[in-house]
């Protein structure tokens, strides 16, 4: 599945938010420049994360992830 994500990955857009729903262990610590930008994702949870900072090194479960329709992101 692709995400679209508006900054090419530089943690600077909420376009990429998605939901951790199961996994979240695996995934590195998030920053404080993540949780700033996640405060302008659209409906934004406890379990929120940017795609583009849930890099694994390494993974010993796993991860469910859910995204949220990204079409409300866009201006038509």
């Amino acid at each position: 599945m692709d995400i679209h994500t508006d900054c090419g990955g530089i943690c600077a857009c909420s376009t990429c938010h998605c939901y951790i729903d199961k996994g979240k262990q695996y995934l590195p610590e998030i920053s404080d420049r993540e949780e700033d930008v996640l405060s302008i994702a659209m409906i934004p949870e406890e379990n929120s994360r940017l795609s583009c900072q849930c890099i694994l090194a390494e993974c010993n479960g796993e991860i469910e992830v859910t995204v949220p329709d990204q079409t409300q992101n866009f201006d038509d």
